[in-house]
C-alpha cells in the first residue's frame, strides 16, 4: 500500500483511478505487443461521482485547482478514445430486487426513495 497524503477522498479516487489505468496500458501494451487486439475504450470504473466528473471534465474550480497533473492523464486517455470513465453504483439488485450493498454508504436506490 502506498501512502498517501491528499485532501479529499475525490483526489484519492482520481490517485487510484490513474494507478489502475497505468496497469491498464501496461497489459493493453503485451497483449498488443503478442498480436491480440484489446477492445477500446477500456472502462473505469469509479465508485466516486467527483473523481468521475473531474476525469470527464476539463473545467477548473475554486476547489479543484490544487488536483495534480496526474489526473489530467485519464482526461487525455479519454480524448484520446482509449479509456472510458464511468461512475460505479454502489449497489447491485438481483432477480428478487433485494439490494446487495457493496460499500457501508447509504445505498443509491434508498438514497433516491427518500
Amino acid at each position: 500500500m502506498q501512502k498517501v497524503v491528499a485532501l479529499s477522498v475525490t483526489v484519492v479516487e482520481g490517485m487510484s483511478g490513474v494507478q489502475c489505468v497505468q496497469d491498464f496500458l501496461y497489459v493493453m501494451r503485451v497483449l498488443e505487443s503478442i498480436g491480440l487486439r484489446v477492445k477500446k475504450p477500456m472502462i473505469l470504473e469509479i465508485d466516486n461521482k467527483g473523481a468521475v466528473d473531474l476525469a470527464n471534465n476539463w473545467s477548473v474550480g475554486g476547489r479543484t485547482r490544487h488536483i495534480e497533473t496526474r489526473q489530467h492523464f485519464l482526461r487525455n486517455l479519454k480524448e484520446e478514445g482509449i479509456l472510458k470513465v464511468t461512475w460505479m453504483l454502489e449497489c447491485t439488485c438481483d432477480v428478487n430486487h433485494e439490494v446487495e450493498q457493496h460499500s457501508d454508504t447509504l445505498d443509491y436506490i434508498r438514497y433516491y426513495r427518500l
